[in-house]
């Protein structure tokens, strides 16, 4: 738990820190990230375990012809095994290749550069020791983002056909290019978010989820869809609190192409969260989204005036975004708080997973 706590105390200093791009901070943040991140065991589950597999075990022909990953993910797999043959090496060059990629492009997009890191920080540090493809693959989309805020479009379109290689799910994104300049009045909001809510708590939600699963051939995903049907009421909490941010602040970002764009990539991360409320598993289809709650939240918090109200905002982003991280640890891994073990330390996990670390 110490580690955690540490680079949480790290990044909440950070947070509140009046200068908001300093360098130095910068890069000693995401050196400490990277080197978390890319030295932990085999800790996150099963997933972790059959990365760290398929790339130490198999050969670079039968990595390739794996039937389960994405082209572009074995060959990115088959490149890093001409470095290294080593399941830990390569998640840590695969850490520091997503955490640089992340956290430059929060870096060249965010008016607030600490606090949205620190946001990031929340929602993804824990979630990074896992999901290793889509990671890269929001690496790539972030970086479509900012030739898109440019107002290019050739250079994005490859990088999220790109980006599909890497993780199927990324398509999602796609929609951006048709959504820039579109601009909705607050009934047409309201409209859209509690049609949504009503939709997805209903059959016809569990329909169309159901469908979307059987159409993905994905077995992973039909598992999921199949096994959770309740209602998650934290991304009730989430999209509600965010859509009532939307519709308070949306003045805030008609007002210029580039926060318009801002906007509408918010409001979309707003209906995939309010899709996913029986359903937890398509939340991660948020994810490529939530660059847009890193955008705007500061954005937001630019704009307020008051000195009252504007506290009580970074405050409460505080407080949201430090619960969402205390509450993964404890749900985490069947609720062990995920005790931390660096690869190169010889002691004992002792975690939900540590049978998977064959190097004791």
């Amino acid at each position: 738990m110490i580690p955690y706590l540490l680079i949480f105390f790290l990044a909440f200093v950070l947070y509140w820190q009046r200068d908001q791009n300093s360098k130095g901070l910068y890069y000693f943040f995401m050196i400490c990230c990277i080197v978390m991140i890319g030295s932990r065991d085999m800790i996150g589950g099963f997933d972790v375990y059959i990365y760290g597999e398929v790339f130490e075990a198999y050969s670079i022909p039968q990595m390739l012809a794996f039937p389960f990953f994405e082209k572009g993910y074995l060959l990115y797999n088959a490149l890093v095994r001409q470095v290294t043959e080593d399941r830990y090496y390569f998640f840590f060059i695969t850490a520091a290749i997503t955490i640089m990629a992340h956290f430059s492009a929060i870096r060249k997009m965010s008016p607030l550069l600490f606090f949205s890191l620190f946001i990031y920080f929340s929602k993804f540090f824990l979630m990074s020791f896992v999901y290793v493809r889509q990671f890269l693959a929001m690496g790539i989309i972030w970086w479509a983002l900012v030739f898109l805020l440019k107002g290019k479009k050739l250079v994005p379109i490859l990088m999220m056909v790109a980006a599909y290689y890497f993780h199927r799910s990324s398509i999602l994104f796609f929609p951006m290019i048709f959504l820039l300049n579109v601009k909705l009045t607050r009934n047409q909001m309201i409209l859209l978010v509690f049609g949504v809510f009503a939709m997805f708590l209903s059959p016809i939600g569990n329909f169309l989820l159901s469908f979307l699963a059987e159409n993905s051939d994905n077995e992973k995903l039909n598992y999921y869809t199949e096994k959770t049907s309740s209602v998650n009421f934290l991304y009730v909490i989430e999209g509600l609190l965010l859509s009532y941010v939307a519709y308070i602040y949306k003045n805030v970002f008609y007002q210029n192409p580039k926060t318009t764009i801002i906007f509408n990539g918010f409001l979309i991360y707003v209906i995939i969260i309010i899709a996913a409320v029986t359903n937890a598993t398509y939340a991660r289809f948020s994810w490529y989204f939530f660059i847009f709650i890193l955008l705007g939240l500061p954005q937001i918090y630019l704009y307020i005036n008051n000195i009252k109200e504007k506290r009580t905002f970074r405050m409460v982003v505080f407080l949201y975004f430090s619960i969402l991280l205390i509450r993964m640890l404890f749900v985490w891994d069947d609720g062990d708080l995920m005790p931390y073990k660096a690869f190169y330390l010889d002691t004992e996990r002792k975690g939900y997973f540590d049978f998977m670390e064959y190097r004791k």
